[in-house]
């Protein structure tokens, strides 16, 4: 075989094994709008580290429809997958390696109130967690109950969103909080029925929620693979550019830097860690 030949063979071994790295990097969270931005910023730390790590991209594995996080956890453990995004609590980094950067910018961590807005000024009035003490929400779950008892806020039960919301309408209650990816859309979908909600125009609630990317321990490559490249993109600002072409208009609604932010606590937050908020929509 001449030498020509040769190194044709070589080359087409290098790029048929570049190729199949790709594959290597598989997810089992696929389906919502969340998952779809997470595999498209993890595409992109990818492709920003290729000249050092070579060329690989996301794969999801069949699974239809997603497993439940646990699932998707067990899968991680078993080498099933290799990268899971989900909160941290003291067992999950003890269990996986975690990469500390929150890749949804504080999205996750902020609540706003619906409320009837005709109540605006009276909330416009408050400073503090101790004043909204005095105003009566409405849960609709056992973790939302959890998080108005944590607090000592005061709430009613609901048994579905449309009672909730008429609660609220007919001023039997005074808000729902939810987060920042439902509220005016929950509005809008229900203004026909209840015209009088809401979003509240200038609390936030902030919880410490963030999501980071893990992986299996002992994957090591992965996982400075994925700190090199979080830390490229946000240094080069496409980071940025890749949470604004998704979330923009979010961040836009909610105009966070107008915002009286008050710090809350939910059940499990004492399992966070400290968050590096430095990247957080303000």
């Amino acid at each position: 075989m001449n030498k020509l030949a040769l190194t044709a063979l070589m080359l087409l071994g290098c790029a048929l094994s570049q190729w199949s790295y790709a594959l290597d990097v598989k997810v089992c969270q696929t389906e919502s709008e969340l998952d779809e931005y997470r595999i498209e910023l993890a595409n992109l730390v990818l492709k920003k580290t290729k000249t050092e790590y070579g060329w690989a991209k996301i794969a999801p594995v069949a699974h239809e429809p997603d497993p439940t996080l646990s699932r998707c956890l067990f899968m991680l453990r078993t080498g099933k997958v290799d990268l899971v995004y989900v909160p941290p609590t003291d067992t999950l980094l003890a269990d996986f390696e975690v990469i500390p950067v929150d890749i949804l910018r504080g999205l996750l961590s902020y609540r706003v109130l619906v409320i009837n807005q005709n109540a605006q000024n009276g909330f416009a009035r408050l400073n503090g967690l101790r004043e909204l003490q005095s105003y009566k929400g409405v849960y609709r779950d056992r973790d939302e109950q959890a998080f108005y008892k944590i607090n000592r806020l005061p709430a009613l039960e609901g048994e579905s969103v449309n009672q909730s919301l008429q609660m609220i309408e007919s001023n039997r209650a005074d808000y729902i909080f939810t987060d920042l990816l439902s509220a005016w859309t929950l509005v809008d979908a229900k203004k026909d029925k209840y015209p009088a909600l809401s979003v509240e125009d200038t609390l936030a609630l902030e919880l410490q929620y963030p999501i980071y990317f893990m992986v299996r321990k002992g994957n090591q490559r992965l996982k400075e693979r994925l700190e090199s490249g979080l830390d490229l993109v946000i240094k080069d600002g496409s980071f940025q550019a890749l949470f604004d072409k998704s979330f923009g208009h979010i961040a836009t609604q909610a105009n966070m830097a107008s915002r009286n932010v008050i710090p809350v606590s939910y059940e499990g937050a004492d399992q966070v860690p400290v968050v590096d908020n430095r990247f957080w929509m303000h």
